[in-house]
């Protein structure tokens, strides 16, 4: 978060999916959840940032594969926004930047919690404690 805006990574692949998402991906072998954070929004959106508290835990399935997402509240920004790191490309990422809730309005959005009351009231006070968005079909 910035402020009152959140920070969203441009998924497009022409005639196949284009979508905005909150950065992230796997975890590394030997690394723990708050490393992976650090480097996924390095990765996607050129930002050093520092993870704060665990916000959200969501799972998505799709066809065989589930996934448990951790959605970390991080502060510290630095550096300029940049999707030309290699990570970025290879992910159809094409743009990343602030989105506020009114921006988003209109757009697909993951995950959909971004559309809620309840994000922007927990975001306006900092995620004080941790939400469980439970099981979703993922799209992509």
């Amino acid at each position: 978060m910035d402020g009152e805006r959140v920070l969203l990574v441009r998924h497009c692949k022409p005639e196949e999916y284009d979508f905005l998402v909150l950065p992230g991906g796997g975890v590394n072998p030997k690394e723990d959840a708050l490393a992976a954070a650090k480097r996924e929004v390095w990765e996607e959106a050129g930002l050093f940032v520092e993870p704060l508290r665990l916000a959200y835990v969501e799972e998505t399935q799709l066809a065989e594969m589930r996934e448990c997402k951790m959605w970390f509240f991080c502060t510290g920004f630095s550096e300029t926004l940049s999707v030309a790191a290699h990570e970025a490309q290879r992910e159809h990422i094409v743009e990343a930047n602030f989105y506020s809730r009114a921006e988003i309005q209109g757009k697909v959005v993951f995950p959909p919690i971004l559309f809620t009351d309840e994000f922007w009231q927990n975001a306006s006070q900092g995620f004080s404690q941790t939400e469980y968005l439970g099981l979703r079909e993922r799209e992509f």
